[in-house]
């Protein structure tokens, strides 16, 4: 399985040609790999990344 960085990067990268050319296919193609078929181990490994940065933001701010 490949890690939520290699995932993360990989998406940044695509969403990045997408934006500077307006590629509408590659867009639609970024959403069916990336929001429609997810991979459980990945969301839960993302989750925890994400909550774990929200309680450093929230105890930064209080």
């Amino acid at each position: 399985m490949k890690s939520s960085e290699h995932y993360l990067v990989n998406y940044r990268e695509r969403l990045d040609v997408i934006t500077s050319e307006g590629d509408f296919e590659a867009a639609q193609a970024l959403v069916e790999d990336y929001g429609v078929k997810v991979d459980q181990d990945l969301h839960r490994e993302v989750s925890g990344i994400v909550i774990v940065n929200l309680k450093h933001q929230l105890i930064e701010v209080l």
